[in-house]
């Protein structure tokens, strides 16, 4: 009977122990679950008022893209951008209704995105003999009290405003400069900022501000009394707010 009852405490024991072996072996076996990491939370968007009614002016010409002001100056202007059943230069003689017109509407080509975020985002515009249109981009370069007291030049997009400060105003050939500078590249940037930093007959550049190749960039365009040169004046982006998007 002692025998009985002691191999039964053996074959209970072997089994127990069999038992915490199959428990150790299937817990080694098992991947331990990951832990979470807490997600850093999102920083809450503030939504700003925007000034523009983008609905009317999409209604009239769903070719607008965002709209242009700059301080001091009568520029004050839907910025259009041609579709792909029209020339990439249709606004250079058609105004914001499509109908021809010597003043043209201030408009980029199909080169650049609609929404600003090129590296360099190139704006053209007539320099018309009554002041309107891009004419009044001269005064940066005439007057360096001028250039000095106004500041910004404001885009404004159906769903942000871009705020870039007034870097430089310079005359140059017409090459276009979205195919003479790489702005995909650093390099052709910087060649770029370079370029912006030789002296020519209307020149001004506000030095106090560093301007790198990762800086975005607006470009405005306009025309002088010299064939084969263009005005140009350069904004660095330094601001940018949401709006809620009218179209």
């Amino acid at each position: 009977m002692d025998f009985i009852k002691t191999y039964g405490k053996k074959i209970f024991l072997g089994l127990v122990a069999a038992a915490l072996v199959a428990a150790i072996v299937w817990s080694l076996s098992v991947p331990p679950k990951p832990v979470e990491k807490p997600q850093p939370s999102q920083p809450e968007i503030t939504y700003y008022d925007n000034p523009i009614d983008f609905a009317a002016l999409y209604a009239a010409n769903s070719d607008v893209v965002g709209y242009i002001k700059v301080d001091g100056t009568v520029i004050d202007y839907p910025v259009y951008r041609a579709n792909e059943q029209e020339d990439d230069d249709f606004y250079l003689d058609h105004d914001g209704k499509k109908n021809k017109s010597v003043f043209g509407a201030i408009y980029m080509q199909r080169r650049n995105k609609a929404d600003f975020s090129d590296r360099n985002t190139l704006l053209y515009g007539h320099c018309m003999k009554n002041g309107s249109m891009f004419a009044s981009l001269h005064k940066f370069g005439n007057q360096q009290e001028f250039f000095e007291k106004n500041r910004n030049i404001t885009i404004y997009l159906p769903d942000r405003i871009l705020t870039y400060t007034i870097y430089a105003v310079t005359v140059t050939d017409d090459e276009h400069i979205l195919f003479k500078y790489d702005f995909s590249s650093p390099e052709g940037t910087a060649a770029f900022i370079e370029m912006l930093k030789k002296p020519s007959y209307k020149h001004r550049v506000y030095d106090s501000f560093k301007v790198t190749p990762e800086n975005n960039f607006v470009t405005l365009s306009t025309c002088t009394s010299r064939d084969h040169e263009r005005l140009l004046m350069v904004g660095v982006l330094t601001d940018m707010k949401h709006t809620k998007s009218a179209i």
